[in-house]
């Protein structure tokens, strides 16, 4: 912590957002993580701050900001497991079929897919988690992306590419009932 100031903010900004805290209120922590990136915007800590930015948007049911604070954690951090997530977890909810918004999409993918084997290497998994839970989560991942990627390329009309990727994640996860939906469309 650059002083004491900012680890008292950061517990401020913890208990807010614990969800044991039933007094908790997302936008007083809001209010505290704006503060924090004011004054310490180069915080050793700028993850942590994300991912309660992330977080408190969602309590707050403000996907559009969930989306931008994702897409600016993957700016600082192109390997932000967290940020390539989110971002592949919006996409379709948040319909923005703008060629930007689906490059940015697509990039966010494909980053997923291309980076699962070192999010997920061996060395890697917690002691608690046991083997296969780990393959799980990285099989849930891979379906993601491939989500992702089928929806991108379906709003582009690239039918073949679509149907490759639903198809792969309907592999992967063959109760995504929405994506069986967009591959029969």
């Amino acid at each position: 912590w650059k002083d004491r100031a900012e680890y008292d903010l950061y517990e401020a900004i913890g208990k807010e957002a614990d969800p044991k805290n039933k007094e908790g209120d997302p936008k007083k922590a809001l209010g505290l993580l704006d503060t924090w990136k004011e004054k310490y915007p180069g915080s050793e800590y700028a993850e942590a701050r994300f991912g309660f930015y992330v977080d408190t948007y969602r309590k707050l049911n403000n996907a559009p900001k969930m989306m931008e604070t994702a897409q600016a954690w993957l700016a600082a951090n192109p390997k932000a497991i967290q940020a390539l997530y989110f971002i592949n977890l919006l996409t379709p909810s948040l319909n923005n079929t703008a060629p930007d918004a689906l490059e940015a999409s697509e990039k966010a993918g494909r980053s997923l897919l291309g980076n699962l084997d070192e999010f997920f290497a061996p060395e890697k998994k917690p002691a608690a988690a046991s083997e296969a839970d780990w393959k799980k989560g990285r099989s849930d991942m891979a379906a993601l992306a491939n989500r992702t990627l089928g929806w991108v390329a379906w709003q582009r009309k690239s039918y073949a590419e679509a149907n490759k990727h639903l198809t792969e994640n309907l592999t992967l996860n063959p109760a995504d009932a929405e994506a069986s939906a967009w591959l029969g469309t």
